[in-house]
């Protein structure tokens, strides 16, 4: 409802979310849903915390646009990764 109400253009799915990903049909569905919602909306999914294949091919498969996670890079420091 509060994606329907305020149409944010990212929708992040937190760590806690994405970690569910794989345990059973009922949770993936769920979110597999939630993906497609927030698309229907005009929104874009970012799933935040990936850590393994599966979880960004899931992400993949179900529609969301961004992931971030573990499985792409260790977190770095911003100094590190822009230029002056």
């Amino acid at each position: 409802a509060t994606v329907e109400e305020l149409r944010p253009e990212i929708v992040k799915l937190c760590i806690t979310v994405v970690s569910r990903i794989g345990r059973n049909r009922y949770i993936d569905n769920e979110i597999r849903s939630t993906v497609k919602e927030i698309s229907r909306l005009g929104g874009r999914t970012l799933g935040e915390g990936v850590e393994h294949a599966y979880q960004a091919e899931a992400l993949k498969k179900y529609g969301a646009v961004y992931a971030q996670g573990n499985y792409y890079g260790m977190p770095r420091q911003a100094g590190d990764m822009f230029s002056p």
